[in-house]
């Protein structure tokens, strides 16, 4: 697989990204139930945010590696042509080429 780099790049992030979920989640369990002590509505929002972009960021990641076995990784989703190696490698989840991105 020629993308095998960005692949293992992925991967890797979605294992830390799970694992941070799975403390939040922690924390926020142990703050409520363990302690008997509630949190926060601020606690909550600022969590719930930060959940929120983690799990876009794993739906990215989710579509980056699913698009990587059927073939069509790297390939802009607006006019077809394929995505510069250095623009996935700095921004794997790139669903859209420089110039579609650019308009």
């Amino acid at each position: 697989m020629k993308f095998n780099k960005i692949k293992n790049h992925l991967e890797k992030r979605l294992v830390l990204l799970e694992a941070h979920l799975n403390k939040i989640d922690r924390e926020l369990s142990n703050k409520v139930v363990g302690d008997g002590v509630e949190v926060s509505a601020n606690v909550k929002v600022i969590n719930e945010n930060v959940v929120d972009k983690i799990h876009n960021e794993v739906r990215l990641i989710n579509l980056a590696l699913d698009q990587m076995v059927e073939g069509s990784y790297g390939i802009c989703r607006y006019c077809g042509k394929l995505i510069a190696v250095e623009q996935l490698e700095r921004f794997p989840y790139s669903q859209q080429c420089a110039s579609c991105r650019n308009h």
